[in-house]
């Protein structure tokens, strides 16, 4: 089981619902808020969907959140390539061929 957010199961709707739980969201910002105040040292979030008020506290405590559709591996390696290139001033844009 999962802290709100996650993409496969969560503690806030249960199995593969994400936290929509019904249409009442993980049940008030409060809630969401101490979700994510457990995980507020982290980098990023790497997720299948992220819900509203998750996002919204996740941007207050300066966390990325990657909605992904593709593999995790593929995910981690395309997002751990994007923070080595931000950490050691790289550019972003391909390299041009010459």
């Amino acid at each position: 089981n999962t802290s709100c957010g996650s993409s496969e199961r969560s503690s806030c709707g249960g199995s593969g619902s994400g936290c929509s739980g019904g249409g009442n969201g993980c049940g008030g910002g409060g809630e969401v808020i101490a979700k994510v105040a457990l995980i507020e040292d982290s980098r990023c979030v790497v997720a299948k969907k992220v819900g509203f008020q998750a996002q919204k506290q996740f941007e207050k405590k300066a966390i990325s959140v990657f909605d992904i559709e593709v593999s995790v591996k593929e995910a981690l390696d395309k997002i751990t390539s994007y923070y080595y290139k931000i950490d050691n001033r790289q550019s972003l844009r391909p390299a041009e061929e010459n």
